[in-house]
């Protein structure tokens, strides 16, 4: 069961970044007491619109802290099989051995981000500057649970579900609330990759959607490994040493924000900030409990819309540019599952 670690950080990885509206995530957090703090910058990008060529910059910054709040681990033994089992020793297969022993596991944390984002836009055509309200600072706070539950037949049962909002101080009182979660099952019978598959929902400015998702985590070689969920993040890492570790990560994440115009009578509008991720992340331990992560890459892909209820009044494909990100991790103490899912990476 050692395999969870890359399990989780790929799969969930669609509810933490994609969902969450945050930088990639390699290590599984939501099994992890812990606290992270994130900070994102993207320079200036030309967004072609009307005679004029538009410039957009932002810069972001979370916290996210994960807290235990039920747990419980308990082995049951069927003897019988466990017979049948040591007298077929030779021909036992790694499935068979959840017919001999079943581990009764779960645990359910809750989950809190707050989040700042700053917004710079720069328009030689002044009305749609006006439009924004230039610049713009966004707040939000996303909170709720997620859990992993062990199944019959080597399988797990995941969820996640998040309740939040992002806002202006001009649009707060015109707060759209949004929704996500997540669920999936992920199947542990081969020894050297595993699968996964679930659905998720998302509910952001009036806007309800559904996906599938599928994945598989395979070891590759001893120090590499390959991660590939669709259809959001395809994922290689590699062990550098025992301090040290690289990530070569391709992925596709969203921004969905409210605000309000400088103009007061105008109701709460939206911008939304798709983004297509070619990047890389080392990572680099610093204490027992302490990690740093440095991450930067390219943008070759974006489109940034606004909107207003439910319709979107301008879509803007953005041209290719860089963005850097710095996280700092700390775990507060192990988790149930923190001793079982530690020891495939050694990291």
């Amino acid at each position: 069961m050692s395999i969870l670690k890359y399990f989780f950080s790929a799969c969930l990885s669609i509810g933490l970044s994609a969902m969450l509206h945050a930088q990639s995530f390699i290590f599984n957090q939501l099994f992890q007491p812990s606290m992270r703090i994130n900070s994102e910058y993207a320079p200036q990008a030309t967004l072609p619109f009307g005679e004029g060529t538009d410039k957009i910059s932002y810069a972001k910054m979370d916290m996210n802290f994960i807290i235990p709040i039920k747990s419980k681990l308990g082995l049951k033994v069927d003897w019988q099989e466990a017979l049948k089992a040591a007298w077929n020793f030779r021909s036992l297969k790694l499935k068979d051995i959840g017919k001999v022993a079943r581990v009764k596991m779960y645990q359910i944390f809750w989950t809190a981000r707050p989040q700042v984002y700053h917004l710079q836009y720069a328009s030689p055509d002044t009305s749609l500057a006006q439009k924004l309200g230039n610049p713009q600072t966004i707040y939000g706070l996303n909170t709720g649970f997620s859990g992993v539950h062990t199944l019959r037949g080597l399988r797990l049962l995941f969820y996640s579900a998040n309740i939040g909002f992002m806002e202006s101080q001009t649009s707060i009182r015109k707060m759209h609330p949004s929704f996500t979660g997540l669920i999936g099952v992920v199947h542990l019978n081969r020894l050297f990759y595993y699968w996964y598959y679930g659905a998720y929902l998302n509910y952001n400015n009036g806007r309800v959607i559904p996906a599938p998702f599928f994945g598989i985590e395979a070891n590759l070689a001893r120090k590499l490994w390959l991660s590939i969920t669709l259809p959001v993040q395809m994922r290689l890492g590699w062990q550098l040493n025992k301090s040290s570790k690289i990530d070569f990560n391709i992925s596709l994440q969203s921004t969905a924000n409210g605000y309000s115009p400088l103009d007061l009578l105008v109701d709460r509008n939206f911008f939304t900030d798709w983004q297509l991720r070619v990047s890389a992340i080392y990572t680099l331990r610093l204490g027992k409990q302490t990690k740093l992560f440095l991450e930067g890459g390219m943008i070759p892909w974006r489109k940034f819309t606004l909107g207003k209820g439910v319709v979107n009044y301008h879509k803007l494909d953005a041209k290719p540019a860089p963005y850097v990100g710095l996280s700092l991790y700390f775990s507060f103490r192990k988790s149930l599952l923190g001793d079982v899912v530690d020891n495939l990476l050694k990291f």
